[in-house]
């Protein structure tokens, strides 16, 4: 993804009036005037219903209960812009995102930069806590919701360990088809191959929301951290950068 100063490229940019499209041969997406990413598809079919920038505070021993959770599409900042150059187009934002309730005290410091393109939609989010956070992970991912209109195609993806394997999206839930982690995956649609694939660390947790009465298939993309019983504490002023490319390849 293309190294550019947010400064700069903010200045270039033009302030969101309203949802944005993206139309292509290939990729299409709408872009919401708070940055989240709707109704993908490649060449008219489904992929992707949404995703979004997510964080969860877990809360410390005796600290006073309340939602720790932050999300983009609760995020009411109108901030985001846009460029046009030929057949792309660049989504940029910088905005401050709060939890869910006001009296709560989190809040975070962050940027989105998107590259569309007809055969590749490149992501960086850049994160910076403003306050301690506590997680047995990493409190923070993005959020991509795939509809499940692609029950029944084939799943390819690596593991963390680097190994291979394939699956098939369940078209009824099944507590055999178990959640797994992997750095990249691949779906099998008519037109080709859906890849999706974490950068510099950045891993993928798949799983079938139906197994709590969801309606989607759901990936999180996180920095890729070991679990520990005990909350990791991430002081203010922590920084994280989650960055993923979705690319599609056609068949021959």
């Amino acid at each position: 993804m293309p190294r550019f100063t947010l400064v700069s490229l903010l200045a270039a940019l033009t302030l969101a009036a309203g949802a944005e499209e993206f139309q292509s041969a290939g990729f299409t997406a709408t872009i919401s005037e708070n940055g989240v990413v709707t109704d993908l598809k490649y060449a008219g079919t489904p992929l992707i219903r949404r995703f979004f920038l997510h964080g969860n505070n877990m809360l410390s021993e005796g600290e006073k209960k309340v939602d720790g959770r932050l999300f983009q599409t609760a995020d009411s900042s109108k901030t985001t812009v846009f460029k046009r150059d030929g057949q792309s187009l660049l989504v940029a934002k910088k905005a401050v995102m709060r939890s869910l309730r006001d009296d709560n005290r989190d809040f975070i410091d962050y940027t989105e930069s998107l590259l569309f393109t007809p055969e590749k939609i490149t992501c960086r989010y850049e994160v910076t806590t403003k306050n301690v956070f506590y997680h047995q992970t990493t409190p923070f991912c993005v959020i991509s919701e795939l509809p499940l209109s692609l029950a029944g195609r084939g799943l390819l993806f690596t593991g963390k360990d680097g190994v291979e394997a394939t699956r098939v999206l369940p078209k009824e839930y099944t507590p055999d088809f178990k959640a797994f982690t992997a750095s990249s995956l691949a779906i099998s649609i008519p037109a080709g191959i859906f890849r999706l694939k974490g950068m510099d660390g950045i891993s993928l947790y798949f799983s079938d929301t139906r197994s709590w009465k969801g309606d989607h298939y759901r990936i999180d993309l996180s920095p890729a951290a070991s679990w520990t019983q005990a909350k990791k504490t991430f002081p203010e002023g922590s920084q994280f950068t989650i960055e993923f490319e979705l690319t599609f390849e056609k068949e021959n």
